[in-house]
This record gives structure tokens, sequence and C-alpha cells, in this order.
């Protein structure tokens, strides 16, 4: 490792939290350990589950440490676009809209909490993390209702399929080598049912495949498809119909969707549209065709600069991407994308590993309703203190 890198890995934490470091961590274990749905589940109400339990907590100590913001800028940023989009949508969303731009100033928090652990809080925490997962992924296969249940497929304790998967595909590709690991989290993206984590997973693996190894990959690839088929026929069903889907098809749903002016209007149309349900295609694959082409058929010319506001699309929208510009318009693009730079700089590839969470969220709404950029962050930040253990003592 040249002295360049060591440099910037010694630079280390960016504020003096002291003592208060055990009290970042426990805050840090509750945030990652307590259900998503917590609130939703025991007391009805799913408008405070963006704060999770700890932002608030959180916020007190937050404002008593000296802080750097170096490396911090792209999230404010893109907070600052949020928050004032919301406020000037507020009148036609309601409140909603800026706890949802709040979501970004709580992942701001944690990012920072965590960036601030020591070494030995990080490893600690990221263990404890993984054994929640499974622990409340094998709580749900003997019963138990530990996040938001889907039928029969696995939720974890994010209340939600998408939400399961995608974290899991950030430990198969961001965590390290260990194969048994890896395992276990394919396993569990298989429990999810997720068509999207199917897809985002090979994706990956021929993302960061040799080309050397190219026909190994097809063979592993097949057999990977052939698995997927024996345990969930609806993904071999869904490619079937996605071969379905011709341009006349898209077309027709295209003229027969109206421009929407409100939020409200949105909603009304949104649960209609299992009404229009054309059994051509499955309804998974309807409905995002159905949404991305209402919210592209909504976009003027403010509207795609500067979006429709936060929230304004409901809370389904099936694609991240499409949700941060139809929110808050292609102005907040260039700060997501630093925010992905940002927590994948300890990685190699680094332009591979935008491509891939792109990959990742691009068909899952997960952005703003799962712990997935806290992930990203955590396993970067064992990764830096990984590379500071191999970096030579001078």
């Amino acid at each position: 490792m040249n002295s360049n890198t060591l440099a910037s890995i010694d630079k280390g934490r960016s504020s003096n939290l002291g003592r208060l470091q055990y009290f970042v961590f426990i805050t840090l274990i509750i945030y990652f350990v307590v259900p998503h749905h917590l609130f939703t589940v025991f007391l009805n109400h799913s408008a405070v589950k963006p704060f999770d339990l700890t932002v608030l907590i959180s916020i007190c100590f937050f404002l008593i440490c000296k802080i750097n913001l170096k490396g911090y800028l792209p999230i404010l940023c893109l907070f600052g676009i949020y928050f004032l989009r919301s406020l000037i949508a507020s009148n036609d969303v309601g409140l909603i809209s800026i706890v949802y731009a709040l979501k970004i100033f709580e992942y701001f928090i944690v990012i920072f909490c965590i960036k601030d652990l020591r070494q030995i809080f990080i490893n600690k925490l990221l263990i404890i993390y993984i054994v929640t997962i499974f622990a409340y992924t094998l709580a749900e296969l003997l019963g138990l209702n530990v996040g938001l249940l889907w039928g029969d497929r696995a939720t974890g304790h994010f209340g939600g399929p998408y939400e399961l998967s995608s974290i899991a595909l950030l430990f198969i590709f961001f965590l390290n080598k260990n194969l048994f690991l890896k395992t276990l989290f394919i396993f569990i993206i298989f429990l999810t049912g997720t068509k999207a984590a199917y897809i985002a997973l090979l994706f990956g693996l021929l993302l960061f495949t040799n080309i050397r190894n190219l026909i190994p990959i097809i063979f592993i690839g097949f057999t990977f498809i052939l698995l997927i088929n024996s345990y969930d026929e609806r993904f071999f069903e869904f490619i079937i119909n996605l071969a379905n889907i011709d341009i006349n098809f898209v077309i027709s749903v295209w003229d027969n969707l109206p421009k929407i002016e409100s939020h409200y209007e949105y909603i009304d149309q949104f649960n209609t549209r299992e009404m229009d349900f054309d059994e051509t295609v499955d309804l998974s694959s309807f409905s995002r065709i159905f949404t991305y082409a209402i919210i592209l058929k909504s976009f003027d010319i403010y509207s795609l600069i500067f979006g429709h506001g936060p929230g304004f699309f409901g809370a389904a929208v099936d694609s991240s991407i499409l949700r941060i510009v139809a929110e808050a318009g292609i102005v907040s693009l260039l700060p997501f994308i630093f925010i992905l730079i940002s927590l994948t700089n300890n990685f190699e590839n680094k332009n591979k590993n935008v491509l891939l969470i792109l990959s990742i969220i691009a068909l899952s709404d997960v952005f703003f309703s799962a712990r997935f950029l806290p992930t990203l962050a955590l396993l970067n930040q064992y990764k830096f203190y990984q590379l500071k253990e191999k970096a030579p003592i001078k």
C-alpha cells in the first residue's frame, strides 16, 4: 500500500465523540436491530417508521459534537434539495412529504455515527447486524411475525422482501470472500422471492466476472436460473411475460393513462390499476409498467428539473432511481451519484460498484424504506478498518 493511500486511511474519524463512543455504539445497535415496522405493527402508526427510533436520540449527542462536514456534503446536499422541495409540496402531499425528506437526514446522522466508530465497535456491530438478520429470518420461517408479513415471502425485520433482498445483495458483494456467508445470503434472496433481486444478483455476478471465466459463469448462471425456477416458478413466468411485452403493449398503457396534476389524483389512479390489468403479463410487471408510465407522463419542464415533491407518488414507486428524479428532479441526481461514490470509496472497482448499486435499486424502491445506505456505509467502514490493519507500520 503506497503512502498516499495510507495517509488517506490515517485521517480516521471526523469528530471528537470520545466517551460517547459507547452511547453511539448502543444507539446504532438499536437502529440495526429494532424491526423496521415496529411502530406499524404495535402502534398502527406507520408515519413514525422513517425515524425508526434512534434518530431522535442521535440528534441529542450530534448537536454537542465537533463536526467536520467534509465527506458528508453530497448527502447533505440531497437532503437540502429534498427538504426544500418537501416544504413546497406539503400543501399537496401533506406532512408526509417532509417525513420523506427527513429520511435523508436520518441517513446522514447514522452514516456520521458509523464513520466515527472505533474499529472494535464496527466489527461488533457488523456481527450483531448479521446475526440479527438471520435470527429474524429464522423466526419468520418458524411462523413468528417480526416485520410486516408478505404471505410466505421472507421479510426479516425490514418490513418487506425487497428491503431484505437488497440488504442481502450488499452483503453478498461487499462483505468479504466468505463463501459460507455469501451462500446464506443467496438463500435469503431465494426466501424473499424477489425477481428484481434475482436480476440484480445475476447482473452483479456478470459485472465482476473476468471474461476469461465466461464459459463457467454461463454454466453457473444457467444452473442458478434452474434453481430459481424450481424454487419460485413465478420467475420463469416473469421471463416469459417479459418476452411477450412489445412496444404496442407499452404504447397502449401509455395512451390510456392521464397526466397527473396532484398527489391525490395519482393515488386514486394507482389504486385502480388492477382494473386495467392485462393478463398477458403478471401483475407485478404490469404494476411497474403502469407506475413508470404514469410518472413519466406526468413530467413537464418544471417537474423534470425540480420534481413533484417527496411522497407525491406514494410509497410504491418500485424504483429508487425513478423516485429520486420524480420527487426531486434531475438536480438531485448529481448528489445522489456522489453519495454512492463516497460510500464505496474503500472498495475496489468503484465504477462497477456504483453500477451494481444502481442495478439493485433500479427495480426496487428501497432507498427510502430500508437501512440500505447505512448498511452500505457500515460495510464500507468495515473495509476501511481492514485496509488500515493491512497498512505497513512505519
